[in-house]
């Protein structure tokens, strides 16, 4: 319903939710928008507006993590989605925005991104048990801007992104 760029998404073809992102005339939206197979609706609002998020999960059972606020500042914001309602929960360790991640709920990863610390670029990986992040095997390439493929946190496919310019490279993720 509302057009937005930099958004984290999760879910399924028929059973999607965007959430965040940049709109017009506002930089930063905290907005979530679930899709049904055929229709957007408007749920409940992120707690912490953001760009850059990465997100995993199902429509009933969500993540979000990451990202940057309008302080403008690169945060560290975990979120959990219920059905109805986000919760703030363990932040992540490195603060990063327009980072890959994906999975579910309870096993999460997220790759690279633009990071405050260290190189702009990080290859840095974390992973999330449910409860908190932990630092997990680095890429062998740094990256932003990436696209990840997994069901589980411990078995996926990071691809292409950015360093600075476009890549093309594909690395698989096996954990540790």
């Amino acid at each position: 319903g509302t057009g937005r760029s930099y958004a984290a998404g999760l879910g399924l073809q028929n059973a999607a939710l965007a959430t965040g992102g940049r709109t017009s005339p506002s930089p930063f939206n905290g907005e979530t928008e679930q899709y049904n197979g055929s229709t957007w609706s408007e749920v409940a609002d992120l707690i912490t507006d953001a760009i850059g998020k990465a997100g995993g999960g199902t429509v009933n059972a969500g993540i979000a993590f990451g990202g940057q606020n309008s302080s403008p500042a690169i945060v560290t914001c975990t979120e959990l989605w219920d059905g109805s309602s986000w919760t703030a929960t363990t932040g992540m360790i490195t603060a990063r925005l327009n980072h890959g991640g994906s999975g579910l709920q309870n096993s999460a990863v997220a790759f690279g991104g633009q990071i405050t610390a260290g190189p702009f670029v990080g290859a840095c990986t974390e992973e999330w048990n449910g409860t908190a992040w932990s630092t997990g095997g680095a890429l062998s390439t740094g990256r932003y801007s990436t696209k990840n493929f997994t069901a589980h946190a411990h078995n996926a496919i990071v691809a292409g992104g950015r360093n600075p310019g476009p890549i093309s490279c594909t690395e698989v993720y096996t954990g540790y």
